[in-house]
């Protein structure tokens, strides 16, 4: 996938984030990857809600801080 399919920047790289990961990861723990550093909690969140809307990635649990999502994308 790719900004040929109209993901932006942010969402590829979030996408590239989730394939590379053989768990399913949560807001927090993109955050706590410091990644870039102007994403913080409400900007990845603002990213994966997004992603999850256009059925990119899914819900898949609930992680071990404050009940945070799962989120997985689906393998390549």
């Amino acid at each position: 996938m790719s900004l040929e399919m109209g993901m932006t920047k942010s969402e590829e790289q979030m996408m590239d984030i989730f394939w590379s990961s053989e768990t399913p990861l949560t807001s927090v723990d993109i955050v706590n990857m410091k990644v870039k550093d102007s994403w913080g909690s409400g900007v990845v969140g603002r990213i994966i809600r997004g992603l999850v809307i256009e059925g990119l990635v899914e819900e898949c649990g609930v992680g071990d801080c404050g009940g945070a999502r799962k989120i997985r994308a689906p393998p390549l």
